[in-house]
């Protein structure tokens, strides 16, 4: 028998703003809001690929507050803070931590693009830009006081703080976010997927090994919050089959929709597994596998998405956002796959593609804009050639399945319109892309 001293157990929370600022466990008070409140809304993480996640938006010189005291001091020790966030601007200084509850400007900052802990240390350039997601941890260690600052996996500062700079004072608070009450221009709006707070040190391998584990950390994360949810209505069996849960919204106003049809097609076999109207509350089993998913709702435009579920078990939480069809409104067109700097269409975009000449029969009077997207690697010239001849394949699509041509528009832009970051793979990826606009419904 293992006996454990519950008062040296280490301990931890999670909070994944799943619609509210509650830790996962219930284990620790729920987060405060500063300034105006913000609001969940879903966004593409490029960890997940094309999947998204609800994630909390903040105002500018808005933020979140946790309460060391309703927490048992869980930070009055060593500790560690795991976020991951993004910010709108990454002019001069931008607020990350405050230990001091806004009584003094030192704490950790990013400060134009580099980690730093004002006034003792500041960094080399760091792997974080403007809007794309960073993945940022803070080290206290209490024996030593060495503080240490990660992002994504990489040490970047370390000192000894001996003036107690990462020390909570008598308010015993620890704040997000939030600028200090005289320099107005000390912090960004954004967003924040997770924050993590642990009673002890992340060692570097530790930090390391979060970061690349960190699309398996943000899934589960969510997945963990419905299995407790289900296993306080006393239904968890682990011999159940595996189900998803859908949570699927409306982009403009975050509110849930109720009638959403949705399709799962096997990537295997390209068999349909379930289709069936569904309510947002609905779960409903299904085999672990790859799946295209096929979602359409009245008034929407439908979407094609990839859920991946062979190595989950229980239940899986699926969050989808669906944009209302209205003149002027743009989505990325899903699942759309050419071959490699070609222009040829790939059998794997055909099942939304199909969604899409069903949306355009439905809306017979509906006018759209299909515009091609490239990253900015190679020939710019190159690049918007490639971009035009991709959406006239879409269009051919289109059209030998009875759109008329009449109600398309095309345009290549090339490079010139990115909506990520172009400096590494993993954020380049979404730069390539269809879009399709409506012109008239």
């Amino acid at each position: 028998m293992v006996f454990v001293n519950i008062a040296t157990a280490q301990r931890f929370g999670v909070y994944n703003f799943n619609n509210n600022l509650n830790e996962n466990g219930g284990k620790f008070p729920a987060l405060t809001v500063l300034g105006n409140s913000g609001k969940f809304v879903s966004e593409a993480l490029p960890e997940l690929g094309v999947n998204q996640r609800l994630v909390y938006q903040f105002d500018k010189n808005c933020g979140l507050s946790f309460d060391n005291n309703k927490a048992n001091n869980l930070l009055s020790g060593s500790y560690s803070v795991e976020i991951y966030f993004r910010f709108d601007k990454l002019d001069s200084w931008k607020r990350v931590i405050d230990f001091k509850n806004r009584r003094m400007d030192n704490g950790a900052y990013i400060f134009n693009g580099k980690l730093n802990f004002y006034k003792i240390a500041v960094s080399e350039l760091a792997p974080i830009r403007v809007n794309e997601y960073t993945h940022y941890i803070l080290t206290r260690d209490a024996k030593d006081k060495v503080i240490k600052i990660y992002a994504d996996g990489k040490l970047f500062i370390e000192f000894i703080d001996n003036d107690d700079l990462g020390v909570l004072n008598s308010f015993n608070l620890m704040n997000f976010f939030y600028d200090d009450l005289v320099v107005q221009n000390e912090a960004s709006a954004g967003a924040v997927a997770y924050i993590k707070l642990f009673d002890y040190v992340l060692n570097p391998d530790q930090a390391n090994d979060n970061f690349k584990n960190l699309k398996e950390n943000i899934l589960n994360d969510v997945n963990q919050e419905v299995k407790n949810e289900v296993k306080k209505e006393e239904v968890i069996n682990v011999d159940v089959p595996l189900s998803v849960k859908l949570a699927i919204k409306d982009a403009k106003t975050n509110n849930q929709i109720n009638e959403v049809e949705v399709e799962f097609q096997s990537i295997k076999n390209k068999q349909v597994i379930y289709k069936k109207d569904a309510s947002n509350s609905e779960v409903k089993p299904i085999k672990a596998d790859k799946y295209v998913l096929l979602i359409k709702a009245r008034g929407y435009f439908p979407k094609s998405d990839t859920l991946d579920i062979t190595t989950q078990k229980g239940v899986v939480i699926y969050n989808s956002i669906l944009v209302p069809i209205e003149v002027g409104n743009t989505i990325v067109l899903d699942n759309i796959f050419f071959r490699q700097g070609m222009y040829d269409l790939l059998k794997e975009s055909f099942p939304a593609l199909e969604k899409l000449v069903s949306l355009m029969k439905e809306n017979g009077k509906m006018e759209i804009e299909l515009s091609g997207h490239t990253d900015n690697q190679g020939d710019p010239r190159l690049n918007k050639v490639l971009s035009e001849n991709r959406v006239e394949e879409v269009k051919k699509f289109l059209v030998n399945k009875g759109v008329s041509e009449k109600r398309i528009v095309c345009i290549g832009y090339g490079s010139l319109k990115p909506i990520a970051s172009n400096a590494k793979e993993q954020t380049r990826k979404l730069n390539r892309r269809v879009e399709f606009k409506v012109l008239k419904n």
